[in-house]
C-alpha cells in the first residue's frame, strides 16, 4: 500500500487486508519426468493482482530429493517455475490453484514451459529461417531483435511494452518468472496477471519463417461492471544513425508504420496495430523522426463478464528492403498472410476488436443488425459511440457509430440479443447521457433489423480532439 505525507506532522492511515492463504509443495523433475532435480531454484508467483508494488513472489531451493514447499501462499492461480542449476538450460513451468487452508501439489517437469529467471539467456528466442530473431523478455517485450548472425544489429532497445492508461509505467504488464509455451515452441504465453482491473494474458507467436511476431493481448473482465481502459504499446528503438519514419501511420489509414535509421546495419522495423473499419481503432499514434520512443493505444471499454483481444504485430527486414516490409505489413492488415491466424481458435478470432474479423465472411444462420444511436433530443446522431452486442453467452464490442450515428453488425446468431451503448467518443459537440442505452430484441435467420435508441441524460461528456485524444 502507498500513502502520501504532505507536511510535517501529517498522519496517514493505511488499512491493509491480508489475503486468505494456503500452501503448495511438489517435486522438480528432469525432462524424463522421473529423475528429481536437487538444489534447483523454484520460483512461486501469484499474478492475480499486480500493481506499482509488484505481485506475490517467493523462491526456495529443492532438497536432495528434488522436493520443495511453500507456506502462507495467497489463494488464487500460481505459477511455479525452475531450471537446471548446473546447465541453466533445461527448464520448465507448471501452474496450480491455491485454496484456503489447503495444500496444493504442483510438480515441475523440465521441457514444459519456460523459466526466464534461472536460464542463461533470460530470453525466449523466436528465431526465423529468414535469419531474424525476436528475443522475448519476461514482460513480453522484444529486447533487441536483429539478425541471429549479427550481420544486422539490434533494431530495438525494448519494444512492445504493454501499459495501461498512460505512458509512465504506473500500470503495466509485469516481468514474470515463468511462462507457458506452445505451437511447437513458436508461441509463449505470459500471465494471466491482474492489471488495471482486468485479467491480462499476452500470447506471443512467430511463424518458423520469422516474418513477423504476433501479439494477442487478452483482456478479461470478470466483474459485473464495464471497465473503461486504454491499453498502450510503447517501443524503444535502437538510435544508431538517424531514426526516420519511412511510412507514417497517416499514410496507411492508421493501420501500420515503418521506421529505419539510415544505417547499413540496423533493420527496418514495422508495427501493425489495426485493420480498416475495426471496432476499436488505434489512436494517439506517436511516430516522429529522431524519436526513439514510438507508441500507440486503443481507447475502449471491456464489457462485464467478457474478454476482448487486441492483435498487433512487429516485423523486421533488411535495411534496403522497404518494399518487402510494406508487402508484409499490408498482408497482415489485409488479413491474408498464411501464418497470420496460426494457432488462434474461432473464439479468439471473434474476440479481436482492432481488426474487422467478424465481418470478413457471412456465417450461415446469422443476420445483420443495424443500430442508430441518437443524442437525447432524439434527432441528432451520437457519433463514436461504442456498441456492444450480446447474443446468447457471447458478448463482443461490435464497433463505433459513424458520422451519422449508425453501425451495421454482421453475423449475429439467430435468437434473442442485447445491444448496449457503453461509451461515447464525441467528435463535435458535447452531449449528456447516463446509464448505457439497452435494447433487447429477437432476430430470425437472414433478417436485417434496424433499431434506433436514445441515450439517457445524466453524465456530461466533454469535447474530444478528432485526432484521437482525451474523451470526457
Amino acid at each position: 500500500m502507498r500513502g502520501n505525507l504532505i507536511s510535517d506532522g501529517d498522519t496517514v492511515i493505511l488499512n491493509p487486508v491480508l489475503p486468505a492463504i494456503g500452501s503448495v509443495s511438489g517435486t522438480v523433475f528432469n525432462t524424463d519426468g522421473v529423475t528429481p532435480v536437487a538444489n534447483a531454484r523454484v520460483n512461486l508467483e501469484n499474478l492475480d493482482s499486480t500493481g506499482p508494488e509488484g505481485y506475490s513472489f517467493n523462491r526456495v531451493n529443492t532438497d536432495a530429493s528434488g522436493n520443495y514447499s511453500f507456506g502462507g501462499v495467497p489463494v488464487g492461480t500460481i505459477h511455479v517455475s525452475s531450471a537446471d542449476p548446473v546447465t541453466r538450460v533445461a527448464n520448465g513451468l507448471a501452474t496450480g490453484q491455491i485454496t484456503v487452508g489447503q495444500n496444493t501439489t504442483v510438480n515441475v517437469v523440465f521441457g514444459q514451459g519456460f523459466d526466464f529467471f534461472d536460464t542463461n539467456a533470460f530470453n525466449f528466442f523466436l528465431d526465423g529461417t529468414n535469419g531474424y530473431r525476436f528475443d522475448i523478455d519476461c514482460d513480453g517485450e522484444i529486447d533487441g531483435g536483429g539478425r541471429i548472425d549479427n550481420t544486422v544489429n539490434r533494431g530495438y532497445s525494448g519494444a512492445e511494452n504493454l501499459q495501461f492508461n498512460g505512458i509512465h509505467f504506473t500500470e503495466f504488464f509485469p516481468c514474470i518468472a515463468g511462462a507457458q509455451t506452445g505451437l511447437g515452441g513458436r508461441q509463449i504465453v505470459l500471465g494471466p496477471a491482474g492489471v488495471s482491473g482486468l485479467t491480462v494474458t499476452r500470447k506471443i507467436y512467430s511463424p518458423a519463417s520469422g516474418g513477423f511476431t504476433r501479439y494477442l493481448e487478452v483482456l478479461s473482465n470478470s466483474s459485473q461492471q464495464a471497465v473503461p481502459v486504454m491499453p498502450l504499446i510503447q517501443s524503444f528503438l535502437n538510435n544508431s544513425g538517424s531514426i526516420t519514419t519511412l511510412v507514417a501511420p497517416a499514410d496507411t489509414g492508421n493501420t501500420y508504420a515503418v521506421t529505419g535509421t539510415g544505417s547499413c546495419c540496423t533493420p527496418l522495423l514495422g508495427a501493425v496495430f489495426a485493420g480498416p473499419n475495426a471496432a476499436v481503432p488505434a489512436g494517439d499514434l506517436q511516430f516522429s523522426d529522431q524519436q526513439r520512443s514510438v507508441s500507440y493505444d486503443w481507447n475502449m471499454t471491456v464489457p462485464p463478464g467478457a474478454s476482448v483481444i487486441l492483435m498487433h504485430f512487429e516485423a523486421q527486414r533488411d535495411p534496403d528492403d522497404l518494399a518487402g516490409m510494406q508487402a508484409q505489413a499490408q498482408a497482415l492488415v489485409n488479413l491474408n498472410d498464411p501464418d497470420e491466424f496460426t494457432g488462434m481458435t474461432d473464439d479468439e478470432k471473434a474476440q479481436v476488436v482492432n481488426f474487422n474479423l467478424a465481418n470478413q465472411t457471412t456465417i450461415p444462420g446469422t443476420a445483420v443488425v443495424n443500430v442508430t444511436a441518437l443524442l437525447r433530443d432524439g434527432i441528432h446522431p451520437l457519433v463514436g459511440a461504442e456498441i456492444v452486442i450480446k447474443s446468447g453467452a457471447s458478448q463482443r464490442i461490435a464497433g463505433l457509430t459513424d458520422s451519422s450515428g449508425t453501425l451495421s453488425i454482421s453475423n449475429v446468431p439467430a435468437g434473442s440479443f442485447i445491444v448496449r451503448l457503453t461509451r461515447a467518443v464525441l467528435w463535435a459537440k458535447p452531449a449528456v447521457w447516463c446509464k448505457p442505452a439497452i435494447l433487447v430484441n429477437h432476430i430470425h435467420h437472414h433478417q436485417r433489423r434496424y433499431y434506433r435508441y436514445r441515450s439517457r441524460p445524466c453524465v456530461r461528456w466533454g469535447w474530444t480532439n478528432p485526432g484521437g485524444g482525451d474523451s470526457g
